[in-house]
Order: C-alpha cells, then sequence, then structure tokens
C-alpha cells in the first residue's frame, strides 16, 4: 500500500482513479483517461503535466494543419474511423482557428470596418431610418468580427444537402459537417493571410470580401471532393449542396439581423 509522507500526502499515486475513484489498472485511469498523478505535488511534476497536455495539444494541431493541407482526406479517414488522438477533432480544430481569426481581425484597421459600414448603410437606404440602419450595419459589423465561431453553424445546411443528395454513400450528417468544418478552418486559416496581403495592398473591401468568401466556397468545395472522390457527377452534387447551403445561411443571417434592426423598439 502507498505510504504516505509527514506532510499527509501520498508519496506515489494512488492505487484509485483520483478524478472518478475507479481502482487503477496502469498509469492511466480506463475510465476517464486521466493519468495518475504522483504525490506529494512537486515543481518538476507540475512542469511535466504541463507540458504533456500543452504540447500533445500543440503537436496535434501542427499535424492536423500539415495533413490538411497535403493529404485531407488522410485526416478525414483517420477522424471518421475513431482515432481521436492523432488529430485535432474538428470542433475544437476550428474554435482554435476562429478564436485567432478574431484576435488578429483587430488589427485589421479603422478604415476597413468604416468602409464596411458605408456599404451596409447603402444596402438599407430608403428601407430603414438613419438610427435604424446604423443599428443594421452595427449588428452586422459585429457578427463579421464573430464570424469565424458562426461557421459551426453556417456548414450544417451543406452538410444535410450532402447526406440527401447522396443517398447510396452510407455517410452521416456529422461525417459531412466533420469534413466541413476541417475545410472552413482551413479556408479560415488561408483568408488571414489574404486579407492581410490585401489590406497591405489597399485593396478595396468589396473586391477583399469576394475574394475571401470565394476561398471559402471553394477550400470546402476541395475537401468534400478529396473526401468523396473526383467524379463529374459527383462534383455537380457537391457544389450544388455547398451553394445551396451557404447561400441559405446568407440569407438566414441577413434577414435576422434586417428584422432585429426593423423591429426593435425605441429607435426612430
Amino acid at each position: 500500500m502507498p505510504h504516505d509522507t509527514a506532510s499527509g500526502s501520498q508519496a506515489i499515486a494512488s492505487l484509485t482513479c483520483r478524478s472518478c475513484a475507479t481502482p487503477l489498472q496502469g498509469p492511466f485511469c480506463h475510465a476517464c483517461g486521466i493519468k495518475a498523478p504522483r504525490l506529494p505535488l512537486t515543481l518538476p511534476g507540475m512542469w511535466q503535466d504541463f507540458t504533456e497536455r500543452v504540447l500533445h495539444v500543440e503537436k496535434s494541431l501542427k499535424r492536423t494543419v500539415g495533413h490538411l493541407c497535403w493529404q485531407p482526406q488522410v485526416v478525414f479517414k483517420a477522424f471518421m474511423q475513431g482515432q481521436r488522438l492523432r488529430y485535432t477533432h474538428p470542433l475544437p480544430f476550428l474554435v482554435a482557428i476562429a478564436t485567432l481569426c478574431v484576435l488578429l481581425s483587430h488589427f485589421y484597421g479603422d478604415a476597413y470596418f468604416d468602409a464596411y459600414r458605408v456599404k451596409l448603410l447603402q444596402q438599407v437606404r430608403g428601407s430603414l431610418s438613419p438610427a435604424r440602419s446604423a443599428l443594421y450595419a452595427q449588428l452586422n459589423l459585429w457578427l463579421s468580427l464573430s464570424m469565424p465561431y458562426w461557421m459551426l453553424v453556417f456548414t450544417l445546411p451543406s452538410a444535410g444537402l450532402l447526406r440527401l443528395l447522396f443517398p447510396k454513400q452510407g455517410f452521416t450528417v456529422a461525417e459531412a459537417w466533420a469534413v466541413g468544418l476541417y475545410g472552413i478552418a482551413m479556408a479560415m486559416l488561408l483568408d488571414l493571410v489574404v486579407s492581410g496581403l490585401g489590406q497591405w495592398a489597399q485593396m478595396p473591401m468589396l473586391r477583399l470580401q469576394i475574394i475571401t468568401d470565394a476561398m471559402l466556397l471553394l477550400i470546402s468545395i476541395a475537401y468534400y471532393l478529396a473526401w468523396l472522390g473526383f467524379k463529374p457527377w459527383t462534383l455537380l452534387r457537391v457544389v450544388a449542396a455547398c451553394l445551396f447551403g451557404f447561400a441559405l445561411m446568407n440569407q438566414l443571417q441577413e434577414m435576422i439581423i434586417y428584422r432585429i434592426a426593423a423591429w426593435l423598439p425605441g429607435l426612430q
């Protein structure tokens, strides 16, 4: 049995998991997956635990990004076959990329957002009052800043449509959604580079927005084709699903924001 130190803590890990009280059969708990800690807590032990956790995530992210660049079908196959340690799960992967995009978007400068606000005001000129037009523009700006996170939901309609258009393939909506999440995340990474170059070259905001939107669509299509195969009939169905899914979500987003700006009480 483990013995106690003078401080009352145990010198080695307990025979039961400290997290879920399951009897241990090795250094890792087979119930919750937590590694049995060595007690008492020491500074080297804290550092080792930290590096094991952080470096695993860092290596997983690097490996996922690298393989998604050159052999994305390997990532899709591994994830769908249950290999969840080698590659980062698509949901946290997209959240990590989205957080990076949101942080870097604050360096775009006021000129970019001012031009975007002017474009938005022109869209609703004549249909909304000045106060409601300003609210409409501000809501769109807030959504634009958080758009990377919105992509978690944005990709769902395309995944559902793919399931309907490929009834004989046997994949689930969740599997199609996972591929879409990986594709959108990689498109957003590329968008960071293109947006930075566009800002440096003083590219007009509307042209830059068209380019970035086209990248989201094209990379999503390319990833679905890498997963389903490059065949003419497959290409047509994938393009249709992505176009309709993206258009549906764009219209839904526009309708919700417009309705809020037009309905909100207290504005003239």
